[in-house]
């Protein structure tokens, strides 16, 4: 039996519970939930069943749950630079008559995971319906404390295991930042139904007849924008700067018939209203959609843990206490994937999974802690206390973080990434495809059913 849905569609809408909190921003605040208790007694010998109300059963699946998943969404990297170095290409894929070309629907890189899952066997070591509880240090061994829901009787089963080393690897793109804007709880209370963040859009009815505000010009929000568009009454884009990783968006949200306005600086619900940074007011807004980003966050672990530090909790927060974004400084036996921010995902991404398997098995060895921190300090001093401590451009990359991952690999592994001028001239014309392919679907030329 699914699961049933809220009556008001709550997983879509941003809960007032949330915002009456006026702590939002924090995602130690997103992440609370009241029947994620472990229960007590509970120990490595036994597991513990507990049965699940309503209310917890909904709240399983409520707004910060979902996916930022959607039927339309495409990828915006040539397909080239979404699948590992060791995946045979799919020459249909290499067809330029392709509406998206040279990019992949969502379902397409779906079976792209799929088909790699199935043929190395991975889901024997795939637990589904499970979720991570806490993480902590016990001794010599890490110890999981695991909650896994079964749809049948509707219960959570807790259990603890035991293990050696631990690689976290739960993304950076599930836990919505909301920033704290005056107004904003009060507002919800009077128009339940217009708060949305990008990660909750399910599709272009969501937008008819409507007019839209989007908060800030993440590439998650362009993607909608270009969809919203053609069916919405009025589009408007509130930013607070250019965007860095994609320019091509800072032209696109300005273009014709979009209206670009600053930051907000306070919602007005008794007058049905949104005041802007610049003194202008917008009435009788529709929907505001939140394209601001998401925290990294790690819930798992306690919010004063020694280990994973979330440093300006934001979606330009970044995580210290690692060495190449990867090994924990801290206990080498404590790793992360996928820290790193880059349009070369995959490649980043591989290389990291590489230096682990070399540093793990013994064939190679991590320098001093001092090493490590001293790098930490020298990127830190280079970047800033922000994002961009993680993040590498295109001719960065290589050289940057993944050539050195790779001092760490098994003997043998090969560079997921050529590097060279072809490297960058291909991410840049992806970007010319990119912005084509926007203008295509915001003026019409393009359609979703087409």
């Amino acid at each position: 039996m699914p699961l049933e849905k809220p009556a008001n569609d709550d997983v879509k809408f941003i809960p007032q519970g949330i915002l009456d909190t006026e702590a939002y921003s924090d995602p130690g605040v997103l992440t609370t939930t009241d029947f994620a208790k472990i229960p007590d007694g509970l120990t490595s010998q036994q597991r513990i069943n507990v049965k699940v109300s309503d209310e917890e059963r909904l709240q399983y699946e409520k707004w910060i749950a979902k996916s930022g998943i959607y039927e339309d969404l495409y990828t915006n990297v040539p397909e080239k630079y979404t699948r590992f170095s060791y995946q045979l290409e799919e020459p249909n894929y290499k067809d330029e008559t392709r509406d998206i070309h040279p990019f992949l629907t969502v379902g397409e890189l779906s079976k792209r995971f799929e088909n790699l899952i199935v043929k190395e066997k991975l889901s024997n070591y795939i637990r589904t319906n499970t979720t991570v509880v806490k993480v902590e240090k016990n001794s010599n061994k890490w110890v999981l404390t695991l909650r896994k829901y079964d749809l049948s009787t509707h219960s959570f089963e807790w259990y603890q295991e035991e293990f050696d080393a631990v690689v976290i690897a739960n993304g950076h793109y599930s836990l919505p930042n909301i920033p704290h804007i005056d107004g904003l709880a009060d507002y919800n209370k009077v128009f339940p139904e217009k708060l949305i963040h990008a990660k909750s859009y399910s599709n272009i009815d969501d937008f008819k007849g409507k007019k839209v505000l989007f908060v800030g010009n993440s590439i998650s929000g362009v993607s909608l924008i270009q969809y919203a568009f053609p069916v919405a009454k009025e589009v408007l884009v509130s930013r607070r700067g250019p965007h860095i990783a994609f320019p091509w968006v800072n032209d696109a949200i300005a273009s014709n018939g979009i209206k670009l306005k600053p930051t907000i600086e306070k919602f007005l619900p008794k007058e049905n209203a949104i005041l802007f940074s610049d003194g202008t007011k917008e009435y009788d807004v529709d929907l505001v959609v939140f394209a601001t980003g998401y925290h990294y966050h790690f819930p798992f672990f306690p919010k004063d843990n020694e280990y994973f530090k979330v440093k300006n909790a934001s979606n330009l927060s970044w995580v210290s206490g690692f060495y190449l974004d990867d090994f924990s400084i801290k206990d080498p036996t404590l790793t992360a994937v996928g820290l790193t921010v880059t349009h070369l995902n995959f490649s980043s991404i591989e290389a990291s999974a590489a230096a682990i398997a070399g540093v793990w098995s013994n064939a190679k060895e991590l320098p001093s802690n001092e090493v490590q921190e001293k790098w930490v300090s020298k990127r830190l001093e280079a970047t800033g206390d922000n994002i961009l401590f993680h993040y590498y451009k295109i001719n960065e990359v290589k050289e940057g973080i993944i050539d050195q991952l790779l001092e760490f690999a098994p003997n043998g592994r090969n560079n997921p990434l050529e590097g060279g001028d072809q490297e960058t001239k291909n991410l840049e014309a992806g970007f010319k495809s990119s912005e084509a392919l926007f203008y295509k679907f915001k003026d019409g030329k393009l359609t979703l059913k087409s």
